[in-house]
């Protein structure tokens, strides 16, 4: 608060000015004053506000109705000073007296408010006694602690106990819940007795309900052991319950451990769920990869014979492996001679190794054969000559061949008479 001449500058939280002497603000913080006064010097200094949060205890007094007046006086106090009351009632009752005076028997509840805005509250019945039945007497018992998932309902739990003269009206029982917190969960449960004469008596129990079992995880798969072209996806049907909560999110992780090559490793998969009181729950597949299947070599030629002016190159042949995609391909070729130069067999061999030494081999045999006579080049036309006229026989002649080069030419004379 500034005093005295000259001119005010306040400044604070979120971007507060004002040039009030006296300012009026409502957000705690260090609100700084800067004087000026009419010779042009200044001086500052600071304020701090605090917010204050405590809230008001309210004390509600009830009781029975003077059967001489009828009417009662309700009272109301508050552990604060500085604070406005406000009782409402049956039948639309509102006051703003601390103390008011009533003529309806029921419940009235009592709300105190401290200026700084926070609330307090109680209630206070107000019974009628003139009839001259005593008041009731509500027990509502001791306070409970049970675990997550106990029945609630009060044919398990119980009932308050009630007591009256027997004289007197039936009574009418009722109850309201009220939930609060999450871990623990409280309930507060009060029960309410009135009967015909408009007495009504209430009484309070408060239930704690504690939650020390962890989630139960369900329709997590089996632990399996398969190739590494038959991986399952992870399975979506995994599911949590809790008798505290009727749903929670499920986490997924999978871990990859090696194993002895590539193709053979474990898959860890785990499901976890946490309920709200940090009560955790996992559960784990193992999945153990097997590759103990061999590669399957593509394009292997059939076994044939062929002459062997036939005989063609290696074909190309690849392999195909579900767990190793790059096999290289190993190739050998060896010939076995036959009982005579253009007669041999092959044999052409393929293996194909994956990286876990799973083998595949194939092979090829090609019987090469010599079926097929030489062609003679040259031989001279057949004529008719004069006895004396008769050529030699040196001319030159050669002979071609499928399976060898050269072939040696014998020339030979025949007289046919």
């Amino acid at each position: 608060m500034g005093g005295g001449n000259g001119s005010y500058s306040w400044t604070g939280p979120g971007g507060f000015n004002s040039s009030d002497q006296n300012p009026v603000v409502t957000t705690a913080g260090t609100y700084t004053l800067t004087v000026t006064g009419a010779n042009g010097c200044t001086s500052q200094a600071s304020a701090d506000v605090l917010l204050d949060v405590s809230a008001p205890i309210a004390t509600a007094m009830g009781g029975s109705i003077d059967c001489d007046l009828g009417t009662f006086q309700l009272s109301g106090t508050a552990d604060q000073g500085n604070v406005s009351y406000t009782w409402t009632g049956p039948n639309g009752f509102l006051s703003l007296l601390q103390n008011p005076v009533v003529s309806d028997t029921g419940m009235y509840v009592l709300v105190v408010t401290a200026l700084n805005g926070c609330t307090g509250s109680d209630s206070a019945s107000v019974n009628n006694d003139c009839s001259g039945c005593a008041p009731m007497i509500i027990d509502c018992g001791p306070d409970l602690t049970v675990e997550c998932g106990t029945s609630l309902d009060p044919l398990d739990i119980g009932h308050p106990i009630f007591r009256k003269d027997p004289n007197c009206p039936d009574v009418f029982v009722s109850w309201s819940d009220h939930w609060f917190g999450t871990c623990p969960y409280t309930l507060v449960r009060t029960w309410t007795a009135t009967d015909d004469l408009g007495q009504v008596e209430t009484c309070t129990q408060t239930i704690t309900i504690v939650d020390t079992q962890a989630p139960v995880l369900q329709f997590v798969p089996d632990d399996i052991t398969v190739g590494c072209d038959a991986i399952p996806e992870p399975s979506a049907a995994v599911i949590a319950t809790d008798d505290c909560k009727e749903w929670m999110p499920v986490s997924f992780q999978e871990t990859l451990v090696p194993g002895s090559c590539p193709g053979s490793y474990t898959l860890q998969r785990t499901w976890s769920a946490t309920d709200d009181c940090g009560n955790t729950a996992s559960s784990t597949q193992v999945i153990t990869v097997q590759d103990l299947v061999p590669p399957q070599l593509m394009g292997v030629p059939q076994d044939t014979a062929l002459q062997c002016h036939e005989v063609s190159a290696p074909a190309n042949v690849w392999a195909f492996d579900a767990c190793d995609p790059n096999v290289s391909v190993l190739f050998s070729e060896q010939h076995t001679p036959g009982q005579c130069a253009g007669v041999h067999t092959i044999v052409r061999t393929w293996t194909a190794t994956d990286d876990c030494g799973n083998s595949s081999v194939a092979v090829q045999l090609i019987e090469v054969v010599d079926t097929t006579a030489p062609t003679f080049i040259g031989v001279p036309v057949d004529i008719t000559v004069e006895c004396n006229a008769v050529p030699p026989a040196d001319q030159v002649l050669w002979a071609e061949d499928n399976c060898k080069q050269p072939w040696t030419v014998v020339s030979q004379d025949s007289i046919v008479p």
